[in-house]
């Protein structure tokens, strides 16, 4: 039986309220990807920011049919999906409405 293989690859994240201080994470590669959002984490709405650099400016990401900001609420203990609209960004930045303590999210990408 043959089986098809995807790459995948998990990236540690600090969030924070400032797109200046978010880590760049690079989407060309993947198709999708989760948010994994530690027990720890404080609930929040959190931003992405795209850009076609990965030094560029960060721009908000708006869907087409909306006139606002994509953005999605999360709390602790849960794996978010991110919205699918994103992987046709070369990059991605994630903020947060409201950081509390500092702990490691991950984002797990799959081609």
């Amino acid at each position: 039986m043959n089986m098809i293989t995807r790459h995948g690859e998990t990236t540690d994240l600090t969030i924070t309220n400032a797109v200046g201080t978010a880590k760049a994470i690079p989407l060309s590669d993947f198709a999708s990807a989760i948010l994994l959002v530690p027990a720890g984490a404080t609930a929040a709405t959190l931003t992405f920011h795209v850009s076609d650099e990965q030094d560029g400016t960060f721009l908000p990401f708006q869907a087409y049919d909306v006139t606002a900001s994509t953005t999605v609420a999360v709390t602790g203990g849960i794996a978010k999906e991110l919205p699918p609209q994103l992987f046709a960004a070369e990059w991605l930045k994630i903020t947060a409405s409201a950081v509390g303590a500092t702990v490691a999210w991950k984002i797990s990408c799959k081609a």
